[in-house]
């Protein structure tokens, strides 16, 4: 299904893991947002990143994956519920 977010839904993400260049969780971001670079995460060591569509401070679609980054840039699939 691909149906569009309600007006005023914005993005938070969070992880967890060793302390990257940015804290957790990083929240408002636009609804518009489209791709967003998470920097200083540690090669070869396993995250876990939650991507939440938030409409008045709650989650209304969520989706979390583990990964383990390398030195080649990963793309993640946006939230699909």
């Amino acid at each position: 299904m691909n149906t569009a977010v309600d007006p005023g839904t914005t993005w938070q993400i969070s992880y967890g893991g060793p302390a990257g260049d940015l804290s957790s969780p990083i929240t408002g971001l636009a609804q518009g947002t489209r791709s967003f670079a998470l920097t200083g995460l540690t090669n070869f060591t396993i995250y876990s990143i939650t991507l939440n569509g938030m409409v008045s401070g709650s989650p209304v679609l969520t989706d979390t994956v583990s990964l383990m980054p390398t030195d080649l840039l990963l793309y993640l699939p946006l939230t699909s519920r």
